[in-house]
């Protein structure tokens, strides 16, 4: 089968996705990856054809730093200011980049600029997530909306709707101007019915059944690069006694790096351990 994964995002929402479309490439199906440009050489080494989304995730961050540090509010604005202006063209180069294929996978941020062009094109789309999205259930609170305790399995029922309005209420009128824009008519609802796929393990989120069917496959994980190990230094420090904690803020920015590691290192030695800083995209010196 020739299937088209797309995925926009940062590095830690786009390298979980070319793990999933080395896996079915590897099970015999023709594969390319849809992703922003910054993903190209991630694709390239392991072989995967890939078709690039114009521009650089990690230079909309680097023009914004500190919206992260601001709080969600500033995030959210910051997200929905960049993609709005961009997800017309995203959503067109989509259109280009799946034709030939007979099915496409993608997360939240592949659905955002993957939907119009895969149901222009009247090719299924199965969302892949990385959390536990759209599968509301009392057992455990929603991703991004944790009520409080005492409203119980309800509570966290309303905490999984209100999580999907969060997720999808900042880019639904420029997603609905990219479907206006390929000539498509109403909502759309080009998932409907189709499984759903979880990359995270069972024994961490036990998702329910439900409808659609929803499949928590483990996670998606690229191998090591090829003879790589880690640096002699690192090796000896985490051969030491005592805990290790490891800390990193994956692809945000800061406003200042190096306040923000003198932060972490306070908090290292009130903690009484030791830790291996990943300094990241940025936010850590």
């Amino acid at each position: 089968m020739r299937i088209a994964v797309v995925a926009f995002d940062t590095r830690g929402g786009v390298e979980p996705y070319v793990a999933l479309a080395t896996g079915l490439q590897r099970a015999g199906h023709e594969v390319r990856l849809v992703a922003p440009e910054d993903a190209e050489a991630m694709a390239g080494t392991v072989g995967l054809p890939f078709a690039p989304l114009t521009g650089s995730v990690a230079a909309y961050l680097g023009r914004s730093t500190g919206a992260t540090e601001r709080g969600t509010l500033a995030s959210q604005r910051l997200a929905v200011r960049e993609m709005g202006l961009r997800i017309a063209g995203w959503t067109r180069e989509a259109l280009a980049a799946f034709e030939g294929a007979e099915l496409v996978v993608g997360g939240i941020g592949g659905m955002v600029v993957g939907l119009a062009p895969a149901e222009k094109l009247g090719i299924p789309f199965v969302p892949a997530h990385l959390q536990p999205i759209g599968a509301p259930t009392g057992a455990y609170p929603g991703v991004l909306v944790a009520t409080p305790g005492w409203f119980g399995g309800p509570g966290r029922r309303l905490g999984h709707r209100l999580t999907e309005l969060a997720l999808w209420m900042p880019f639904r009128g420029a997603m609905a101007a990219a479907r206006r824009d390929l000539g498509l008519t109403g909502k759309g609802r080009p998932t409907d019915g189709r499984p759903v796929l979880y990359g995270f393990s069972r024994h961490v989120v036990p998702v329910p059944p439900g409808r659609p069917p929803r499949h928590v496959t483990g996670y998606w994980r690229l191998p090591p690069a090829a003879g790589w190990s880690p640096p002699a230094g690192l090796r000896e420090f985490l051969a030491r006694p005592g805990s290790v904690v490891s800390i990193g803020f994956g692809s945000m920015v800061s406003e200042d790096p190096a306040a923000m590691r003198d932060l972490v290192q306070a908090a290292v030695h009130r903690a009484g351990v030791r830790a291996v800083l990943v300094a990241g995209w940025g936010a850590l010196a």
